[in-house]
């Protein structure tokens, strides 16, 4: 119930960040810092000042490059990024005798994210002829989201470990996604081994995303999407019947290895959701610090508090001779503050006098020259207690005979 609280909460927040963002006409704010044309085999380095303006917004804002290949070849492109331009050109010095012969050859279109909190540089050089954009986004959604779903993810975690329907559609996703993968090697039978086969192979999962990517940008022209949907939900279908069949997971332990997945999957996307390095870690310790460490910590720490201060409050019952010792302390203390308050102009001693039978005696005992009691009274009353112990343990003697006499007959 707390990870499902603290998802709702925040959802909330981030609705709220939104509808705010939106009256403050955030959305589309996104500054073109540099779009030009570059032609093939044509280094391009520039360097972006940080920016000094810092406010709080600044923790999901990204500087991005988008390098597109715009010539007939659809050449290789390669992206460095470094502290100053000399660093720059010693990367791209590097990168041409080696990146360029292990990218994949969709490799036509490049994309850099970096934070415009801190001095960039950044170099590009192409094959064939591109389109450079470097663009600002105060607000990048993509980050945002990033955040928003590792905090929802890592609370929301013990929940979603024991859940009967996570487990179901995580199983089907992996399905759909392995399904993915072994139509890429069946594909990859009909290519020529020393040419593209084993390219395709070492590029396994990127393959396969870009597939996915393709299949979304171009779902609509596609000739043959009723097969490719009929293959989606065979393979789905497939899964969720494999997850049917060995059931949900029930021990502890594999469930806490999900639990301590899931957290550290969130982990990652809250690190990875902004490009301002310190923010994130700050988080993430902060998280971590709720989850793992003080719970424990702080419970034993007041458990011990709570047993020390028992300790300390410990009840202890009195004897008798403590009781009576107590009592005389205690009644010689009343005793004097009543005669304080009758000595005190607070008391009306006229009053208080006709309403008494012996005042003489009334005022020898403010004076202090007699007791409250005289040594009549008190001889009265400890014959009273006598009499009333040996009246109870008569009774009590009684009690016990009569129980005997009843057990006998």
């Amino acid at each position: 119930m707390a990870g499902s609280k603290a998802v709702h909460l925040t959802s909330l927040l981030v609705f709220s960040l939104c509808v705010k963002l939106s009256n403050a006409g955030l959305l589309a704010n996104v500054e073109t810092l540099d779009s030009r044309g570059l032609e093939a085999r044509t280094p391009y380095s520039k360097c972006f000042d940080a920016k000094s303006d810092w406010r709080w917004l600044r923790l999901w804002s990204s500087l991005d490059v988008k390098v597109k290949n715009t010539g007939p070849t659809k050449g290789r492109i390669t992206i460095v990024v470094g502290a100053n331009e000399t660093d720059v050109e010693k990367q791209l010095s590097q990168y041409n005798g080696l990146l360029p012969s292990f990218l994949p050859p969709w490799a036509w279109f490049q994309q850099g994210r970096m934070s415009p909190l801190r001095k960039n540089c950044i170099g590009v050089q192409a094959a064939d002829r591109v389109h450079i954009r470097v663009t600002e986004s105060l607000v990048n959604w993509v980050s945002l989201l990033l955040t928003v779903v590792g905090v929802s993810l890592f609370l929301a975690a013990p929940r979603l470990s024991k859940s009967v329907v996570f487990h179901y559609s995580t199983g089907v996703t992996v399905g759909v996604l392995a399904s993915v993968l072994i139509l890429v090697y069946i594909l990859s039978r009909f290519i020529p081994r020393r040419t593209g086969a084993f390219a395709v192979l070492a590029g396994g999962w990127a393959f396969c995303l870009y597939f996915l990517h393709w299949v979304l940008d171009n779902f609509l022209s596609m000739q043959y999407k009723t097969y490719l949907i009929g293959y989606f939900v065979l393979a789905a279908s497939i899964s969720f019947a494999v997850c049917y069949w060995y059931g949900p997971v029930t021990g502890d332990r594999p469930i806490y290895l999900i639990q301590l997945f899931l957290q550290l999957l969130g982990l990652v996307c809250i690190y990875n959701g902004s490009q301002h390095e310190g923010s994130t870690v700050t988080i993430v310790v902060v998280l971590v610090s709720i989850r793992w460490l003080p719970c424990g910590r702080v419970t034993q720490a007041a458990s011990i508090f709570r047993w020390r201060s028992k300790e300390q409050m410990k009840i202890r019952l009195l004897t008798e001779d403590e009781y009576y010792e107590q009592g005389r302390v205690e009644t010689r203390k009343a005793l004097d503050q009543l005669r304080e308050y009758c000595r005190s102009p607070d008391c009306n001693q006229w009053k208080m006098i006709a309403n008494l039978e012996s005042p003489k005696r009334f005022a020898q005992f403010i004076m202090g020259d007699e007791d409250h009691v005289t040594g009549n009274e008190l001889s009265a009353y400890e014959d009273d207690l006598s009499l009333l112990t040996l009246d109870s343990s008569d009774s009590g003697s009684e009690r016990i005979s009569s129980d005997s006499d009843m057990e006998t007959n």
